[in-house]
């Protein structure tokens, strides 16, 4: 017997919100709240719940830099360039002056844009970010943060000597 795929109906029915809400947890949207994001992302783990990904070879990374000043930003995107071209990607470039990565508008432009993953060369990434880049299953990683940034986050630092994930 074949089993039924779980929908968005389905998980409206059984959480009490609407299958708007649910698409705007999915889609990343900043206007849920955080109890029902929470609420709506647990259902959809729970309930097994498949996300559709984008095809292998397709699609874009998006590399958030502070400026696009001196050596170290240019030899970093000139890197991740040459690994998305070979991986059949394209790369978007985002300047965000605020290095504290609190500016939601490369967060917005990520999810309007449907991007594949997310290399961000700020500081750091406030929790409704990273809750929102999870929402649409879009993986990040911080290249080089100032301080530690905290156990959830993916990060690789200049100061590790291996250059391994921290």
């Amino acid at each position: 017997m074949v089993e039924r795929r779980v929908t968005l109906r389905d998980v409206a029915q059984r959480t009490g919100v609407s299958v708007t809400t649910i698409s705007k947890v999915l889609n990343g949207g900043s206007d849920v709240s955080p109890q029902t994001r929470a609420l709506v992302e647990d259902h959809l783990d729970r309930s097994g719940y498949r996300r559709r990904l984008a095809p292998v070879g397709t699609g874009y990374l998006q590399v958030v830099v502070p400026n696009l000043a001196g050596d170290w930003v240019s030899g970093i995107v000139s890197g991740i360039h040459d690994a998305a071209a070979r991986a059949g990607h394209g790369l978007s470039l985002v300047v965000n002056d605020d290095r504290e990565g609190a500016d939601p508008g490369w967060v917005d432009e990520a999810l309007r844009r449907n991007a594949i993953a997310v290399v961000v060369l700020v500081d750091a990434v406030p929790e409704a970010s990273r809750a929102r880049l999870r929402a649409r299953g879009i993986p990040f990683v911080l290249i080089d943060p100032a301080g530690d940034p905290t156990p959830d986050v993916p990060a690789v630092s200049a100061a590790n000597s291996c250059f391994a994930f921290c």
